[in-house]
């Protein structure tokens, strides 16, 4: 008996020093205020539950402290955890499990109930929230109006403004404009463009304002003092009607495109700049970067540009993008087509650009030209040797063949020396170049020659296009062009650069 009697107050001893118990700051609130829910547990090795949620609310803040607690002579480890969050109706605060030393502890419900305000019929704080068309097509704009209303004389020390996250919208924040005072109310407002991303029924979760209101109070000797009681009010939801564009289509709005180039005429290798412009009304921010590829031309691309802004209860928005290309022959820009969903019409339209041919000054593009000079050496030929027949001719063609031999000769080992000596126009254009884009145009046109001549490239356009700043020096590129022009030989490089 003794030996149970022992075991009993271990037994009871063991409990008590493994409880754990929940309590919570405030069972009774106003709407709009937050409440500390605590879980206390004393042991050696505790494990807290993991909340992001109590109820259906949002856990907003987490803290711990941790104490020596002597019970019976004896001294546990006391570890609590703090969890604040704000009950918007009155709920019950459920069972939690806590891990003490390894054993489980389940604490008790707790109910809290949530008081709506009420100062003679009217609050002194209101947030409302309203858009200005309950249903829209899927990339329509919308305008968000939230109105915060205080009550002329209640005092606030701080406020902290969250915006509901938008969450399947693009959202933009216009201009703040001024408070202004209606009846015994300061109003203020914050708007906002929302454009939908998906179709549905979409939910627009409240806004959240939290207020800090100075309270007094009694510190240390007698001292009185100020600090802040923070209160949240929230606004009402919204569910916004968001119809489908048709398949195919992303943008809705109203659009005019224009596609120029900025020469039709150039020398062969000279860079033509390509520039897309969409302008009107609708989000360009939903329109796709345009391609162009072309056979037999270099094609640079640029990232588009992309500007909006709310004028006179609209928002307009202009999409610019360009491209350079660069060929030794003439070539044609292709139609640009850009489709969207016309918000007047309530169809899809399309606009398309008309091709534009860009002529290549002395580039061969003619089929048939290219077959007449081809056959132009086997005419000559004829020609020249039609009349001659026997040893005569045999004779005649030895001495040609001798003779040619010896010309190749001497043009080989002594005119393209001396020709090799002289500036290559690449070297002029180099040299003549006044800023980093007209040596950019000067190299385009040789970058696969080189990775030497494609890492100056790469930096002259980081330096006209993302903000680089890399240093050229034209005069050491100036003097070792010739060695970047690598991979040919060296007549293939005259007959290409001259």
């Amino acid at each position: 008996m003794k030996n149970l009697g022992r075991a009993v107050i271990v037994f009871f001893c063991v409990v008590f020093a493994f409880s754990a118990e929940v309590k919570v700051d405030k069972s009774h609130i106003l709407k709009g205020e937050s409440v500390t829910l605590t879980i206390t547990a004393e042991g050696e090795n505790v494990k807290f539950p993991a909340l992001e949620k109590i109820g259906k609310y949002p856990v907003e803040a987490i803290s711990v402290s941790k104490n020596a607690v002597t019970k019976n002579g004896k001294v546990f480890r006391s570890v609590s955890k703090y969890y604040t969050f704000t009950p918007l109706e009155s709920m019950t605060v459920p069972s939690f499990t806590v891990v003490v030393n390894g054993k489980e502890e389940k604490t008790e419900p707790l109910k809290i109930e949530v008081k709506k305000e009420s100062v003679n019929g009217k609050k002194d704080f209101y947030l409302d929230m309203y858009v200005n068309k309950k249903e829209a097509y899927v990339g329509e704009p919308l305008k968000l109006t939230i109105v915060f209303r205080k009550k002329i004389g209640v005092d606030i020390q701080d406020l902290d403004f969250t915006p509901p996250p938008f969450e399947n919208f693009w959202a933009k924040e216009l201009v703040h404009p001024s408070k202004e005072i209606t009846g015994s109310y300061v109003v203020q407002k914050i708007e906002y463009i929302l454009f939908p991303q998906k179709d549905g029924k979409l939910y627009l979760s409240s806004a959240v304002l939290n207020i800090g209101l100075p309270q007094r109070g009694e510190g240390i000797f007698n001292m009185i003092f100020n600090r802040v009681a923070w209160r949240k009010i929230y606004s009402n939801p919204l569910y916004i009607d968001v119809k489908p564009l048709p398949k195919g289509v992303k943008v809705f709005g109203k659009f005019d495109m224009r596609v120029t180039v900025d020469k039709k005429e150039v020398s062969p290798n000279e860079a033509v700049n390509v520039e897309i412009e969409i302008k009107g009304e609708g989000n360009v921010e939903d329109i796709d970067p345009f391609k162009l590829k072309l056979k037999d031309a270099a094609v640079y691309t640029d990232e588009p540009v992309k500007r909006g802004r709310f004028e006179n209860g609209r928002y307009l928005g202009e999409f610019k993008q360009k491209f350079a290309v660069v060929s030794d022959k003439s070539f044609k820009i292709p139609s640009f087509v850009f489709s969207y969903f016309d918000k007047n019409e309530k169809r899809v339209k399309s606009l398309r650009s008309e091709p534009i041919l860009v002529k290549v000054r002395g580039a061969l593009n003619n089929k048939e030209e290219r077959i007449s000079l081809q056959k132009a050496p086997a005419e000559r030929k004829e020609l020249v040797f039609g009349n001659f027949s026997g040893f005569r001719f045999y004779l005649f063609a030895g001495i040609v063949f001798f003779m040619g031999f010896v010309i190749g000769y001497f043009v080989k080992n002594i005119k393209f020396r001396r020709n090799d000596k002289r500036v290559l126009p690449i070297e002029k254009k180099i040299k003549e170049a006044k800023n980093d884009k007209e040596l950019l145009k000067a190299l385009l046109p040789y970058v696969n020659r080189s990775k030497e001549i494609e890492e100056i490239v790469f930096a002259l356009e980081g330096n006209l296009y993302n903000g680089g700043n890399y240093k050229i020096d034209k005069k050491s590129l100036s003097k070792n062009i010739s060695k970047y022009l690598k991979g040919k030989n060296k007549k293939e490089e005259f007959e290409e650069l001259i």
